[in-house]
């Protein structure tokens, strides 16, 4: 307003001086309304933001009025809370008189009741004392025993393992007998014969031929499906190359290597087995005698 004023004064004086062109007249007149105008829209905008900035201290002003009477009602309640505790204190107080002589009651009936069980514990201290002096006794009783009775279960054991000795070497005699019944009266039940070279040179090697560890497999198989008690005669033949003593070394050797194989390999028992050599004594054939014939021998 007072840029206006002085605009105002200031053309005033131009026209009394009477030197104002229309032209500079103009000019003013157009810069002073371009002012005129701002200060409206400023006017305008500040009114606008006086009358939001009133709306939000109304909004404002309702919240801490609600606010206000919330506290007013907490402040009622908690007034009525605080005369029902008084009340109930009071009334405490006389029941807390009550509690009170009831507690001093059951102190002295407790009392009375403590020494009562304190003379009945030393009266089962003393007992217990006597109960152990004898059970000492008892005990010393039972270890005297206990080692009388730890030599007879050593004692027992040993006969124990006796008799299981005894009767496993009854049961190998049994079986030994068996199979010598068998050896000696058993009837031919099939033979087989080995002739494969590899099997009858290497000397005391437990490595034999394809074909003879074929034919060995398959009497094996046949063993099993006899359903009772055998006995193997593994028997060494040799041709009439060599003195007699050499050619019965020579059949026997090469029958061990058969016995060995059907031990270690078909688990069958030694005692089920016996070799024989015949040397160059019983040829089938004067320039083919070599050869392992075995016999599975049984009782008919």
């Amino acid at each position: 307003m007072s840029q206006r004023t002085n605009g105002l004064v200031a053309l005033v004086a131009l026209l009394q001086a009477g030197c104002a062109s229309q032209g500079a007249l103009t000019e003013q007149s157009q810069s002073l309304q371009g002012r005129l105008d701002r200060l409206e829209q400023a006017v305008r905008t500040s009114d606008e933001r006086s009358q939001a900035r009133y709306a939000a201290l109304e909004r404002e002003l309702a919240g801490l009025q609600a606010s206000v009477h919330g506290l007013d009602a907490r402040a009622v309640q908690t007034e009525a809370a605080l005369t029902e505790l008084r009340a109930g204190s009071a009334a405490s107080d006389q029941a807390s008189g009550q509690v009170r002589d009831q507690i001093g009651a059951a102190a002295a009936a407790n009392a009375r009741r403590l020494t009562e069980l304190s003379a009945r514990l030393d009266n089962a201290t003393a007992q217990s004392a006597a109960g152990r002096s004898g059970l000492a006794a008892r005990l010393d009783q039972l270890e005297a025993a206990r080692g009388a009775s730890g030599e007879q279960n050593q004692r027992l054991a040993g006969l124990e393992r006796r008799v299981d000795e005894l009767a496993g070497a009854v049961r190998d005699a049994e079986a030994q007998a068996r199979q010598e019944q068998i050896r000696l009266n058993g009837k031919e039940a099939f033979t087989v014969v080995l002739t494969e070279d590899r099997t009858l040179y290497p000397i005391n090697s437990p490595e034999l031929g394809r074909q003879d560890v074929g034919k060995l497999d398959d009497l094996v198989a046949r063993l099993g499906q006899l359903g009772q008690d055998y006995h193997l005669e593994i028997q060494g033949h040799t041709d009439n190359i060599g003195t007699e003593d050499y050619n019965y070394e020579l059949g026997k050797a090469r029958a061990d290597v058969v016995k060995r194989y059907l031990h270690e390999r078909k688990a069958i028992p030694l005692s089920q087995m016996s070799v024989i050599s015949f040397g160059a004594a019983t040829p089938v054939d004067a320039h083919r005698n070599r050869r392992i014939l075995i016999r599975v021998l049984v009782l008919k």
